[in-house]
């Protein structure tokens, strides 16, 4: 529906063409007036109202639906009604980042379908791909790609823009960077290390350029897990150390942190505490055996995917020597805000689940979340993303980052000389 500033625009256009009408009709909305009402329908947001406290996927999926039309159409009516504000140029890049999926109709098992598939930690396009393979979703897909051609149009001329707002001209640099700097951790594996020092400059240049942005932070955050599971921990510390003096303060003390965690368990681990069962673990104590330790939490999709297979090994091998030692990040009620309050659980309820789901190895639980959430023991091991598993042999040293599926079986063989 048209807003009620684009109807007075065009009932003055039609009247400047006949004078004595002209001066008798009312004047057309100012840009700020537009702009006011863009803000007040939360349209400069990325999360539409109330979409976050949605228990029905399919209810969260129509409010997206609805604010990211809604903003089409309120920012094509910016667009065409004020050509030379630059705030233009913002509503354009917020439509390229938010672009309606044209749904149409909704299957009946999309709830049950979309939850299965978020729990796999799918990222959205995926999760478009699956939920157009499924018939859960019936979409207009001429509408789709008409939009996709406008919008190409209308990104061709906002990078060609002069008069780009700074936050914009910021957003679409960073975008750039990421394009540029991702490639160079591409392929990184065992003797074969990121291009650190090309890598290096790219995120200086950028800092130079845009000094309080956190996009290098970021980007070290997204490629370095990768990095340190195909790594031996004295050589994620390694990386990291070259980040140390970085510019950008924050990134520069994760690195520090990173690399003094690393160099840590590059010797033999040391870790001892009574779990939520009541029983005590020293990991010391544990040397002759294999040893994983598994960071994981009840609400991580990804950690839920893999936890069969962490099963299935332990099931074939803990009689020939192979141990877990599990370090839960779950978040206590107490300590939940936000949208964390639904997926907190209190340290019985995540024996309770453990119990139920066969997990019969010993957990740590302090009630905090990795990640900058003040889980001590993720701090230690410089976790920041789960599942993150830590694979030790006999001696106590971490042989194996992160192994999952066969991978994890092969080395627990291989180190048990079976």
């Amino acid at each position: 529906m048209k807003s009620h500033w684009l109807a007075f625009a065009l009932i003055f256009l039609r009247a400047a063409s006949v004078p004595a009408v002209a001066a008798e009709a009312p004047s057309a909305p100012s840009a700020d007036m537009a702009w006011a009402e863009i803000r007040a329908l939360g349209l400069l947001e990325y999360q539409p109202a109330g979409a976050a406290g949605e228990t029905s996927v399919r209810r969260r999926l129509e409010l997206q639906e609805r604010h990211q039309q809604l903003l089409r159409e309120k920012g094509l009516a910016f667009y065409a009604a004020f050509p030379d504000d630059p705030r233009r140029w913002s509503l354009v890049w917020r439509m390229s980042q938010n672009v309606p999926r044209f749904i149409v109709a909704y299957g009946p098992d999309i709830d049950r379908n979309i939850q299965a598939a978020e729990a796999g930690g799918d990222t959205d396009a995926v999760l478009r791909a699956k939920l157009a393979a499924s018939g859960d979703v019936k979409v207009d897909a001429a509408a789709a790609a008409a939009w996709k051609s406008r919008l190409a149009e209308l990104e061709a001329a906002l990078r060609a823009a002069p008069d780009q707002p700074a936050d914009v001209r910021e957003a679409l640099a960073t975008r750039a960077f990421f394009q540029e700097a991702r490639p160079l951790f591409a392929g990184a594996g065992p003797g074969r290390p990121p291009d650190w020092a090309a890598l290096r400059a790219k995120m200086l240049d950028f800092t130079a350029r845009f000094p309080e942005s956190a996009a290098p932070a970021d980007l070290m955050s997204a490629n370095m897990y990768a990095f340190e599971a195909a790594h031996t921990p004295a050589e994620a510390a390694a990386a990291w150390r070259r980040f140390a003096d970085f510019p950008y303060e924050p990134l520069a003390e994760k690195a520090r942190g990173k690399a003094r965690a690393f160099e840590a368990i590059s010797r033999p681990v040391e870790l001892a505490f009574t779990a939520l069962d009541g029983r005590a673990v020293d990991v010391a104590k544990l040397r002759g055996k294999v040893v994983l330790l598994d960071f994981w939490a009840t609400w991580c999709g990804p950690c839920m995917m893999e936890m069969p297979n962490v099963k299935k090994v332990y099931a074939a091998y803990h009689d020939k020597g192979f141990e877990i030692v599990g370090i839960s990040c779950d978040v206590a009620p107490e300590g939940a805000m936000g949208s964390w309050v639904k997926a907190a659980r209190t340290g019985p309820q995540v024996l309770e689940f453990c119990q139920k789901n066969d997990m019969p190895w010993p957990e740590h639980y302090d009630g905090k979340k990795h990640n900058e959430g003040g889980n001590s023991l993720a701090a230690r091991f410089a976790v920041t993303g789960i599942p993150a598993a830590f694979l030790l042999d006999q001696t106590g040293q971490v042989v194996g980052l992160n192994l999952r599926g066969e991978a994890l079986e092969l080395e627990v063989k291989r180190l048990l000389k079976l």
